[in-house]
């Protein structure tokens, strides 16, 4: 996305970005609810990286930057680095499961 955004010169709003996750990947896209229940972090062996334990919750969902109102100017804002689902799906990128 910041490939055709800064180097392409292609407005955000001209860029759309599917994703449609395979087998395990699918872990990204459960909520913390289904991760909790089902024991997900010790089933498939993920930490999480804020407790340094098998993870009950979803550590690719959330966000650690606050929501915008507009898309920041500055290329290096955080914004545009955010790899969290919660931060693509604000950039616009459509998750299916």
């Amino acid at each position: 996305m910041n490939g055709f955004q800064f180097s392409y010169d292609i407005p955000p709003d001209q860029i759309q970005v599917v994703v449609q996750a395979y087998a395990t990947a699918n872990l990204a896209m459960y909520d913390d609810v289904l991760w909790a229940k089902y024991r997900l972090g010790e089933m498939f062996k993920v930490q999480d990286p804020m407790t340094g334990q098998l993870a009950v919750r979803n550590a690719w969902f959330a966000s650690k930057n606050p929501p915008v109102d507009r898309p920041p100017a500055d290329r290096a804002d955080p914004y545009y680095s955010d790899l969290s689902i919660e931060g693509l799906q604000r950039r616009g990128v459509l998750f299916l499961i």
